[in-house]
């Protein structure tokens, strides 16, 4: 069960509109704001989302894993975004065949937890008879699922962290604490090298234009 416990934040100054729901209550005195929300111990009232999430992502740096989904301000969703560090467990099989038991058995291990991942499109091998022999230069799994150590759900003008050491309000100040830089250091000059000539390649797209034309193919 929850501990519910009253939390007030000081903001100065104000300049942006602040959305507010039921939880919420406001007090505004000589451009201080002050924002009380009735919370759980482990939710804690935001002001501005965006410098949040900015935060949250130089943070997450520190971790070996990162996961971060974001609704794009999309009204429709429930929340705003997902950021899920750290590894208590995973799974990322190579070969397509037999790669979904491999999930249905980690997906039944962590079936009252969070997990986050992918599915690949070569998946289909593994449910029809199929093969790819397509060349793979990124090294990539089928598929690749884990169950994060910190997740924080962040929502409209709050953030709920989930984790099992029940420290989140040391994550939380952690997190406030990290300095928005944005010292961009420029990259090294990449050499890309085509795999295929310009000219096998023309040749291959009217190959295809011929095949579609005669009625071999549909798509590709």
């Amino acid at each position: 069960m929850h501990k519910f416990q009253k939390r007030t934040v000081l903001y100065e100054p104000y300049s942006s509109f602040l959305r507010l729901n039921s939880r919420h209550s406001l007090n505004i005195k000589k451009r201080k704001l002050i924002v009380t929300e009735i919370c759980t111990e482990n939710t804690f009232p935001l002001v501005c989302v965006e410098a949040f999430k900015e935060k949250a992502l130089l943070w997450s740096q520190q971790f070996e894993k990162v996961c971060f989904l974001d609704n794009n301000k999309n009204p429709n969703g429930w929340a705003s975004s997902f950021l899920a560090v750290g590894i208590r467990a995973e799974i990322a099989p190579r070969s397509a065949f037999g790669a979904f038991n491999t999930l249905k058995h980690f997906s039944e291990q962590f079936k009252k937890d969070w997990a986050f991942g992918f599915l690949s499109y070569d998946l289909k091998n593994d449910v029809e008879q199929l093969n790819s022999h397509n060349f793979d230069g990124i090294q990539m799994p089928t598929l690749h699922f884990f169950a994060p150590k910190i997740v924080l759900e962040i929502k409209d003008y709050a953030v709920e962290i989930h984790c099992p050491e029940k420290d989140a309000e040391k994550i939380f100040r952690s997190i406030q604490q990290t300095n928005i830089t944005h010292n961009h250091t420029l990259l090294e000059k990449l050499n890309i090298q085509a795999r295929t000539s310009k000219g096998f390649y023309k040749k291959t797209i009217a190959d295809i234009r011929q095949h579609i034309i005669e009625g071999d193919i549909y798509e590709m």
